[in-house]
């Protein structure tokens, strides 16, 4: 009966962290739910056992992500079966530690819970199989101290202070007496100790103290040098394009729409990811489909009668040893400038499965099937090497690269002076998916302190400023182009610390939870050495 309480609390911190995010009941999410969306669940992990809670670990994680990405789905549904399992996995590990932690640091667990939330999303952002998604940080894109905060300390930052305020809250929830409770009976008896209550007031006043730090050092700050005007072109394109007749009706409507938005001589047009499909220059080169060739005729004739540099997503493809029937291929950003040849940025952190399979040479049919079943894996650029436009250097990362602030960093090292991401979300037919991935690029602004445009195909299109605010925006399944300032920073002022010291959180937090596990093993050894002497 304790387990099924315990099992309906974390199905309902689940519940509410998604409720948190944007979700299909309101779009924006409200943000402010994180700050006790965990607390249920941390409650109901007071006296649970290790092996109860993975079980209940799993529930939260495959609920949670089930809620909040629902949307993969849309994609295939064995994306969504397989991010619900792999992210069950985490959570396994994580509740058993967290009631291993509450078992053993009856008063320094507020402390050392949130540390652990931290490292797990540490481990869940590295390897073949990161996965970022859902961080319970991102609800707050809108709170201009969670901005701030993540400007000193990275997302990171942001996901301790969380954790701290529901731990904090958890545990003075547990010091009320049942017996004040309505509905309590008489011997009704207090739930926790109060061992806890000194970690509880820390771990509150860590918390405050962060979101504090990040109201007095708002996000932004970096010297302004001056701004692009961009005309970012929103087809309303629903869906994945397959074959030449999809493809030519695309390039159609954004030749048509980029016709128009020249006459307002912008800096630069820019489309969204994959806009055409096809390898424009592989296809230019070996014409060996016609009707695909007509159509990246069309768009690369098109692109040069407007007489303005156009950013573009599409595929850039080389043959293998000079035979145009083997070939590689990228997810590439191809910068066209009058007069000038074009340039390329490759997608260097690729989707798993979706444009990559991990261990494809261990599986090699299995690699085969999935890429024949979901469309074809692309090769992984070499790095984040900025374009350069009239001797701007610009950031051109694609779709889901926003998801990593290291990424990011490494831009501004390299001189970048404002990102342009170039995104398609139209395939997951939803709006909280596309606010979500809106939030991403908030927080990638506000860590940077490099203003941040994006490109879509059916939404949400937007410029975000250094600080994280939106400045303009298109709405999404809106057809049209965002005409906007995208502001530069002087060269050489972009911050990239911040994600440094967001994944020395991270890593800390990971050394933290290991030497505590350590401990607690070694105060378990000597306890079972000691009543085996008390036997003997």
């Amino acid at each position: 009966m304790r387990i099924a309480r315990a099992a309906l609390a974390t199905a309902g911190s689940a519940l509410l962290l998604a409720f948190a995010h944007p979700n299909p009941l309101r779009e924006n999410g409200a943000g402010f739910v994180v700050f006790f969306a965990l607390a249920p669940a941390f409650m109901a992990l007071r006296g649970v056992r290790a092996r109860h809670g993975a079980l209940l670990g799993a529930l939260f994680g495959s609920a949670f992500h089930a809620l909040s990405n629902y949307w993969l789905a849309s994609w295939h549904p064995a994306a969504l079966a397989f991010v619900t399992v792999w992210e069950a996995l985490f959570f396994a590990a994580l509740f058993a530690s967290v009631s291993a932690a509450r078992a053993r640091f009856p008063r320094a667990w507020p402390l050392l819970v949130p540390l652990a939330w931290l490292a797990c999303e540490r481990l869940r952002s590295v390897g073949a199989l990161a996965y970022p998604y859902g961080f319970p940080a991102y609800a707050l894109y809108g709170f201009k101290p969670a901005l701030g905060l993540a400007a000193l300390g990275g997302i990171e930052a942001v996901s301790l202070a969380v954790g701290l305020a529901n731990a904090a809250l958890a545990a003075a929830a547990e010091a009320v007496p049942l017996a004040r409770l309505p509905g309590a009976g008489r011997e009704s008896r207090p739930v926790s100790s109060h061992q806890a209550r000194a970690g509880a007031s820390a771990a509150a006043l860590i918390a405050l103290g962060l979101l504090v730090a990040g109201g007095i050092f708002p996000a932004g700050g970096v010297e302004p040098g001056g701004s692009l005007k961009l005309a970012l072109v929103q087809p309303a394109l629903a869906g994945r394009q397959s074959g030449a007749a999809d493809y030519d009706r695309a390039v159609d409507r954004l030749l048509a729409l980029s016709a128009k938005a020249a006459e307002s001589r912008p800096d630069l047009i820019v489309w969204h990811e994959t806009a055409v499909v096809p390898a424009i220059d592989w296809h230019l080169r070996y014409r060996r489909e016609p009707a695909v060739y007509k159509v990246v005729r069309k768009a690369a004739d098109g692109v040069e009668a407007l007489g303005i540099p156009v950013l573009l997503g599409t595929g850039r493809s080389e043959s293998v040893g000079g035979d145009p029937s083997r070939r590689l291929s990228w997810n590439s950003a191809r910068l066209s400038i009058p007069g000038l040849p074009p340039a390329h940025y490759d997608k260097t952190r690729l989707v798993p499965f979706a444009e990559r399979f991990p261990a494809a040479s261990v599986f090699p049919r299995l690699a085969a099937r999935v890429e024949r079943e979901l469309g074809y894996f692309w090769q992984a650029g070499a790095g984040p090497d900025p374009l350069v436009l009239d001797g701007v250097p610009l950031a051109t990362p694609i779709c889901f690269e926003d998801s990593f602030p290291d990424l990011f960093a490494r831009f501004a090292e390299r001189g970048a002076r404002a990102f342009i991401l170039l995104t398609d979300d139209s395939w997951s037919r939803s709006a909280s998916m596309s606010r979500q991935h809106l939030a991403m690029s908030v927080f990638r602004a506000a860590e940077t302190g490099l203003a941040v445009a994006r490109a879509t195909a059916d939404g949400i299109s937007a410029v975000v400023g250094p600080d994280g605010a939106v400045l303009a925006s298109l709405p999404r399944g809106v057809e049209g182009v965002l005409h906007a300032e995208l502001p530069l920073a002087l060269p050489g002022s972009a911050r990239s610390g911040a994600a440094a010291r967001g994944a020395w959180l991270g890593r800390a937090a990971l050394a933290a939870c290991a030497l505590a596990l350590f401990s607690a093993l070694i105060v378990r050894l000597r306890t079972g050495r000691r009543r085996r002497g008390l036997r003997g």
